[in-house]
């Protein structure tokens, strides 16, 4: 699982703590849900031309693609180290589980859930996913758009959106 570098504080530290449980992912081309077998709801994987992700399953959290996993120090965060991602002791793995999934329209975002993504409301988090997502809104608006919000708030596109929790 891959975060960005754009957030308020590092976002390894706001996963930590807590602070950051959920996040959103473009759909692409060629995703498609599956849903629970046995009672017909809820979203249980999403596939493209492999697994994506999966409710129940753990991942690595890594700030960014291709890199290593992050690892922290259990100490630090108990307040016993000043940085738990650069100390010596820093041997266990940080690592989240999806809790669920669901697919909604990137503006559909509730002030609830952008607290959830780490932000302080959802024009922070607008602003951020802009930048995040600056390549793909500008092939899909008007090259003479701007700013890049307004070719958001016209593109408005599909998102996964992934609920998550440490593991311990």
């Amino acid at each position: 699982m891959i975060f960005s570098d754009i957030y308020p504080r590092p976002v390894a530290e706001m996963i930590l703590d807590k602070t950051k449980c959920q996040t959103r992912r473009l759909v692409k081309e060629g995703d498609y849900e599956v849903t629970n077998p046995i009672t017909a709801k809820g979203i249980t994987h999403v596939v493209n031309s492999k697994l994506r992700w999966q409710v129940g399953r753990d991942y690595a959290v890594q700030l960014g693609r291709g890199k290593h996993g992050l690892f922290y120090c259990k100490n630090c965060t108990k307040g016993d180290c000043e940085d738990a991602f650069s100390h010596v002791a820093a041997q266990t793995p940080l690592r989240i589980k999806i809790t669920s999934i669901r697919k909604e329209r990137l503006l559909d975002i509730s002030e609830e859930d952008a607290k959830k993504e780490g932000f302080k409301d959802r024009q922070d988090f607008f602003l951020a996913f802009c930048k995040i997502a600056e390549k793909q809104i500008k092939e899909n608006s008007d090259r003479k758009e701007n700013p890049l919000y307004v070719s958001l708030c016209r593109w408005n596109p599909e998102v996964w959106v992934l609920d998550f929790e440490v593991l311990k």
